[in-house]
């Protein structure tokens, strides 16, 4: 009964100010949605689509539904967004890092050149040869991991450890 009447109150009464950020962030929400999966839409169109998931669901079902073409939306949104931040915060950490240190960019540096042609892309097989900058992307996710590369512990069951009781915490 509460929501229901919440959804009537103006935003300018105090304590609704909620509601115009709520109007904002749904606007950019569906604009996440919808602006990528449309531009690769008209890519598909023009036949100059790039090997993407968008394109190929776009190609596998030319005449979606309404709730498909929803579907499409927010699935192509979930993988630009899960990779948005993630790669972004690497990059800031390599940023920082070189950065603090120059020598070790100029070392990265050499070796890249060393290895990768002028003009190319690095490849997987270009990692055996290049130790100094693997262990410069091993040390920005260590200095700054995007997301949990642990599994968390704990005690299967009570114990006791140099005098500390560990206690299960599920029981």
């Amino acid at each position: 009964m509460t929501a229901f009447v919440v959804q009537y109150l103006p935003s300018w009464i105090p304590g609704m100010g909620f509601k115009t950020l709520a109007k904002v962030y749904r606007e950019q929400f569906l604009r996440l949605c919808h602006e990528p999966y449309a531009s690769v839409k008209e890519q598909v169109a023009k036949g100059t689509a790039p090997p993407l998931l968008a394109a190929r669901l776009i190609e596998k079902n030319s005449d979606p539904t309404p709730a498909e073409e929803w579907f499409y939306d927010t699935a192509v949104m979930q993988f630009y967004a899960a990779g948005a931040d993630t790669t972004v915060s690497a990059l800031e950490t390599f940023y920082l890092i070189m950065s603090l240190y120059p020598e070790f960019q100029k070392k990265a540096q050499a070796e890249l050149d060393g290895v990768v042609q002028p003009g190319c892309l690095l490849e997987f097989n270009d990692r055996a040869n290049l130790p100094h900058f693997d262990a410069v992307l091993k040390e920005i996710y260590r200095w700054n991991p995007t997301v949990p590369i642990a599994i968390p512990h704990r005690v299967t069951q009570d114990d006791v450890y140099n005098g500390f009781i560990l206690r299960l915490a599920l029981r």
